[in-house]
């Protein structure tokens, strides 16, 4: 871990800069070719409300904004407490991959072309188009020649 982890004021300003950028690269990242506009609508918010929720210097974002941008995107919303260590891993991709999360009707197509309970390994390397690249090598014989394409990106429903 990095040493100026052992400062208290570093810690306290990496955790607020980090909850800050994430939310608001996460947010950018899940809007996709979408306007802010488009994605205030399905909100019912203006399009400057989801362009300050998108500005990583804007600190007011509230759980219930963040939950309802979740049931716009039909993605769920963790808000937990974690260790240094965990948030400083976290953290380190910021690739478009690791911020947009499956929405619900993509992780139904990934179980039902498993047809088995959800597993945690799949909702980590989800994150291609094809089947191959979720099953383990070894698992793909096992289910036969699948061509399932996923689309990956959450998309908001619409009203």
């Amino acid at each position: 871990m990095n040493k100026r982890f052992n400062s208290p004021a570093f810690r306290k300003a990496f955790v607020a800069a980090n909850v800050r950028r994430g939310i608001a690269y996460q947010l950018r990242a899940m809007r996709g070719t979408r306007t802010q506009g488009q994605i205030g609508e399905l909100l019912s918010k203006p399009q400057n409300v989801v362009s300050r929720l998108e500005d990583p210097k804007y600190g007011k974002v509230t759980v219930q904004t963040l939950l309802d941008v979740a049931a716009a995107y039909d993605v769920a919303l963790l808000v937990k407490f974690v260790s240094y260590g965990r948030l400083e891993a976290e953290v380190q991709d910021l690739s478009q991959e690791a911020l947009v999360p499956l929405s619900w009707n993509a992780e139904v197509k990934v179980r039902s072309a498993l047809e088995r309970p959800f597993p945690m390994w799949v909702r980590e390397q989800a994150r291609s188009t094809s089947i191959e690249s979720i099953l383990p090598r070894g698992e793909i014989k096992q289910h036969g020649p699948i061509d399932l394409k996923i689309q990956l990106a959450a998309q908001p429903r619409v009203h």
